[in-house]
């Protein structure tokens, strides 16, 4: 009942979102064929990333909802898709006070990259919660392909995942220790795994 709930009020956000974005989006264009050094364009992108973001979010919980997840597959390769996170999120983690380390090994690979994005999101912004801010706090990040399989690996120094939830973690709306969790950000990230399949672990 309570997915089914998520998916109509996703299915409401995403019908309801779509004429600001497109405002937006036109707003940017607007700014872009004003202005055209490289500061304001590369501003300009990162709203146009952001604004494709939050439709893309809303399409993940409706599919969520209804128990399937379509991947749109393409040619990439593991700098690309770990720079084009870091571009997503560098705003939002850069205030944490967290050290962060991003490595990948150079390798081809063909995924949904948008999806595999919102993963590394949802396990990086869990990290950064459970870390709060607390002096020394560690976050790394690393991609690497061995025997054609990608790896994707989120470390923290934090205290680690309660024993009490651990045999639960993906299961939708678990969640622990977060002001304002909804549970939904681990099982989202396990979806799109297993549509690549592929496996989570801890």
């Amino acid at each position: 009942e309570r997915l089914s709930l998520i998916g109509e009020m996703a299915d409401s956000l995403a019908h309801d979102l779509r004429t600001p974005v497109q405002v937006l989006l036109s707003s940017v264009d607007v700014i872009r064929m004003n202005h055209s050094d490289a500061e304001t364009v590369a501003c300009c992108q990162r709203m146009e990333l952001q604004c494709d973001r939050l439709v893309t979010i809303t399409g993940d919980l409706l599919e969520f909802s209804r128990g399937e997840t379509k991947l749109h597959l393409e040619r990439t390769d593991t700098g690309a898709l770990i720079q084009q996170f870091i571009a997503f999120n560098e705003d939002a983690f850069r205030p944490v006070g967290v050290t962060f380390s991003v490595e990948d090994e150079p390798a081809e690979i063909e995924v949904d990259t948008m999806r595999l994005r919102r993963v590394l999101q949802n396990l990086v912004s869990n990290a950064v919660q459970t870390l709060n801010s607390r002096p020394g706090g560690r976050i790394d990040v690393r991609a690497w392909v061995a025997d054609s399989i990608l790896y994707l690996s989120v470390r923290d120094n934090g205290a680690g995942i309660p024993a009490g939830i651990k045999d639960r973690i993906f299961d939708p709306f678990v969640t622990h220790g977060k002001t304002g969790g909804t549970g939904l950000g681990l099982a989202i990230a396990s979806k799109v795994v297993a549509a690549h399949r592929g496996k989570i672990t801890f």
